[in-house]
């Protein structure tokens, strides 16, 4: 229950980030300042999502470890490209990262909840 509990916040938190750095901006801001913003609340609670990988593999959860990894560390892999992402690069890519913030923080924002019960 703490875990999803923490998972709650801390994807709400996300979503607020992403939320208010697009309102502050009047619309879409640039890419390095969404992720700038969003990103490091993404990529710690998505780190911290490798816990459902133990938490299938010990039988905590009757989830299926393979589905619950690839799932992870899909999103893993996403997190740590745009972590490594020059401003350069970053051009453009707003709409992206947005998109990806406001999926997965509204999936998680739900999901969580409803897991902790």
């Amino acid at each position: 229950v703490a875990y999803n509990l923490a998972q709650f916040v801390g994807w709400s938190m996300a979503l607020a980030a992403t939320v208010q750095c697009m309102a502050a901006a009047g619309g879409m801001p640039d890419g390095v300042e969404l992720w700038k913003a969003a990103g490091p609340g993404i990529s710690k609670w998505q780190w911290f999502a490798v816990m459902e990988v133990v938490h299938a593999a010990v039988g905590m959860v009757r989830s299926p470890v393979g589905t619950t990894g690839v799932q992870v560390f899909s999103r893993l892999v996403l997190v740590e490209v745009l972590n490594g992402l020059s401003v350069k690069q970053a051009e453009g890519i707003a709409p992206f990262i947005a998109a990806m913030s406001i999926a997965w923080s509204v999936t998680e924002v739900v999901r969580y909840p409803f897991y902790g019960r």
